[in-house]
């Protein structure tokens, strides 16, 4: 019995690779495919060399981009070296006040002040 219903439609795996290298939304790479989200979802679900292209393809654009951003903290961007070490190291610019038992309550606006930029200065 022949098979019924719409052809499968052929989709360049180089493309799929390429698109997602580029950072392209799933939405993105399908209308440039000229085929529906879903139909990406799908393939992407069921077909492994289809799913390995998609994944090939982010990881190598996550690699330009991790190249070029190591380039520039070898280079002493400041910007970078803060970036990467937030992002990968838990480094954090927001100062953190320990919490204490100091009522507060009757304390002028002036004494709080004082009292946090001690601990700011205490701050690691």
């Amino acid at each position: 019995m022949a098979r019924t219903g719409r052809k499968p439609i052929k989709i360049d795996l180089g493309l799929i690779e390429k698109y997602a290298a580029l950072g392209m939304t799933n939405v993105q790479i399908a209308a440039c495919l000229g085929i529906n989200r879903a139909t990406l979802s799908r393939r992407k679900a069921t077909n492994s060399d289809f799913c390995s292209a998609y994944n090939r393809g982010l990881a190598q654009g996550i690699l330009v981009v991790a190249s070029r951003l190591m380039e520039q903290v070898s280079s002493g961007n400041l910007q970078a070296m803060k970036f990467y070490l937030e992002t990968k190291a838990g480094w954090t610019t927001t100062p953190v006040i320990r919490a204490c038992d100091l009522d507060i309550s009757n304390m002028t606006a002036a004494e709080i002040r004082t009292i946090l930029a001690e601990a700011l200065r205490e701050t690691p």
